[in-house]
């Protein structure tokens, strides 16, 4: 669709964000995550569940990697 190899988009891409797509998105979704925490709405499981981690423990790992801090404080 773009007329560029992957392998160049994603470079170019690392190159523009500093970071991989992956991690990007990673990065996004926590930062949407500790929104949503930080107005306590919503338990840290329905809020694990809408960024598509249907194993609390995981993006409780996800998160930490993040911030350096559970979820849950």
């Amino acid at each position: 669709m773009m007329h560029v190899s992957q392998t160049h988009l994603k470079n170019s891409f690392r190159n523009y964000y500093g970071n991989s797509v992956y991690k990007y998105i990673r990065s996004r979704k926590m930062q949407k995550a500790a929104s949503l925490l930080e107005e306590g709405q919503l338990s840290v499981m329905e809020i694990a569940g809408m960024f598509g981690y249907e194993n609390c423990s995981k993006f409780a790992a996800a998160f930490r990697g993040e911030y350096g801090v559970s979820p849950s404080s």
